[in-house]
């Protein structure tokens, strides 16, 4: 849905109205921009990159204030090289833009430079932009200001005055946006505008995507990332106590992530929700596990206080390596994962190899434990089952190609010249799923809604385009059902409906269904869609008039 934002803001913002993804100004107003100067592929490419550099900066402000620079650049390389936290900035959602505002804001707060209320009220700004972005945002900067306060406690007086320069920062850059949404068309007070999202995720819609724990814990390792980090935390405040207290990145690290656990657990439990078994909510624990890391790291610097950076060197270049050997690896890795049936011996050989490493960086202070310790955390994530999608091993698609597709097909709509015609997607979905398993599993995705679980595939991401649901006329095409006519419908607004077929004879097959049911067709436009390194199919677009009288109910 965002790359149809970035693709066309304006034209979607005045057909849909402002949806919740609309509303994420910060992100897609960036996005927006990105491609329109760029290629489809390099402004997606710029995206993450641009993204991915601002959250560094405020990971590197935030542990090199507390602990040095050494410390800092190791965890930076940690997380460059994560395949979860690369998932966050590179697959197209919110939470890694979101993060990377909240982590310069946390960064700002914990550096000593420049004056200290404008340092907060910049600070503020920055949240402001990470809720817009992503609203669960608050929760976590709200921990990491109350942590930041408590660490350098002065007077309630001092919190005070940095509460309100936080405050002012906040409110005026969100009534900036809030500016910049009137002016697109949109509603001031953006943030709220979606009421119906809002409504339906406090009543509990979320639970309809629900599975069962069995379907998705044991295979996404990414579960226990959290559970090493509160071991690791609580052996670095054991190791650290009679050692000049334990590190600043520690405790704000166990903020950082004790906040969010405990936010994902009631939304799922209490209200009703998705959000554990979901990598994209369970992305914003990632930032408490990085600083528990960090803190760990500084014990090293205590170890030996005159020891040389070559030491560091060393250390950031065994992570390194193996990390990077670790995701060259990844199809043996997944092959070596799937021979061993049995989850609790895989599960128990990690939390063995947490115990001797641990062992080995606090008992017997051997530096190389610390590189081990983030490759033990690297090794969930590249065998983490839900984010496999962000390698590309032999034999697996280009998903850069589908996005040129995707490009190329929301341009041709465009010059179409639709105007205030509204647009409908109709297909039939089996005919683009691939019937190769090792394809499928790349190209298919699988939702569940209730007890019916859909089986999707790149048709159903080109609709999204155009918000999905509220585009799709049928995935059976030529099948004609109660939603199909509800739909059309729905609006008195005139309708054009893009047909999407492998070979002529499905669009026919659509277009004769529609006749059938009493419309007049008006072809407007077709083209082939052909892009290396995909399957090509046909889009025709007709104009719709009726229905006429006398037509099959």
């Amino acid at each position: 849905m965002y790359i149809g934002y970035f693709l066309d803001y304006r034209n979607l913002l005045a057909e849909f109205g402002q949806s919740y993804h609309s509303a994420r100004l910060p992100f897609v107003l960036t996005g927006s921009f990105l491609y329109g100067v760029f290629a489809p592929r390099i402004a997606g490419e710029l995206l993450v990159i641009l993204f991915s550099c601002l959250a560094m900066a405020g990971f590197y402000g935030v542990v090199a204030k507390f602990h040095g620079r050494l410390p800092a650049i190791f965890i930076c390389c940690w997380l460059a090289l994560n395949p979860l936290w690369i998932a966050t900035m590179a697959r197209g959602y919110v939470d890694g833009p979101a993060m990377s505002f909240v982590l310069l804001a946390l960064a700002l707060m914990a550096s000593a430079g420049g004056t200290r209320t404008w340092r907060f009220i910049a600070a503020g700004a920055l949240i402001a932009l990470g809720a817009a972005t992503h609203p669960i945002t608050v929760l976590l900067s709200g921990c990491g200001v109350l942590a930041l306060l408590a660490m350098s406690w002065r007077s309630w007086r001092d919190s005070g005055i940095a509460i309100l320069a936080l405050g002012a920062g906040f409110t005026l850059a969100l009534a900036a946006l809030g500016f910049v949404s009137l002016a697109l068309g949109g509603k001031f007070l953006f943030v709220l505008a979606d009421q119906n999202a809002i409504t339906r995720s406090f009543k509990g819609f979320g639970s309809n995507y629900q599975l069962r724990w069995g379907e998705w814990v044991p295979m996404n390792y990414r579960v226990l990332g959290p559970v090493f980090a509160l071991i690791v935390a609580g052996a670095t405040i054991l190791h650290t106590r009679r050692l000049g207290g334990t590190p600043q990145a520690t405790w704000l690290g166990l903020a950082l992530l004790l906040g969010p656990v405990a936010f994902l657990l009631y939304w799922d439990f209490v209200i009703g929700g998705a959000a554990l078994q979901s990598s994209f909510y369970t992305g914003y624990l990632l930032p408490g596990q990085a600083l528990i890391l960090a803190g760990a790291a500084s014990v090293v610097t205590r170890f030996d206080p005159e020891q040389k950076s070559s030491s560091w060197k060393a250390i950031i270049l065994l992570l390194g390596g193996g990390a990077l050997l670790a995701i060259s690896l990844a199809p043996h890795l997944w092959n070596l994962e799937a021979s061993v049936v049995q989850y609790r011996y895989k599960w128990l050989f990690l939390f063995s190899s947490l115990a001797l490493l641990l062992g080995a960086l606090f008992m017997l202070r051997w530096r190389p434990a610390l590189a081990g310790l983030g490759l033990l955390f690297i090794l969930l994530a590249v065998v983490n089952s839900d984010t496999r999608r962000i390698f590309r091993p032999a034999g697996a698609p280009d998903f850069g190609a589908y996005l040129t597709t995707t490009a190329r097909v929301s341009s041709f709509v465009k010059g179409l010249g639709l105007g205030d015609r509204r647009l409908l997607f109709w297909f039939d979905r089996e005919s683009y799923s691939d019937t190769s398993p090792h394809l499928a599993f790349w190209t298919d995705y699988s939702l569940r809604f209730g007890t019916t679980i859909l089986r999707l595939n790149y048709w159903d991401s080109l609709a999204s385009a155009w918000l999905w649901d509220s585009s799709m006329l049928g995935a059976e095409m030529p099948s004609f059902d109660a939603h199909a006519g509800n739909m059309l419908q729905a609006s008195a607004s005139p309708t054009s409906v893009a047909l999407l077929c492998r070979v002529a004879i499905e669009c026919d097959a659509g277009r004769d269904r529609l006749e059938q049911r009493g419309y007049r067709l008006q072809l407007r436009g077709l083209t082939p869609v052909e892009e290396p390194g995909i399957s090509p199919f046909f889009i025709r677009v007709y104009d719709l008039d009726g229905p006429q009288p006398g037509a099959q109910s």
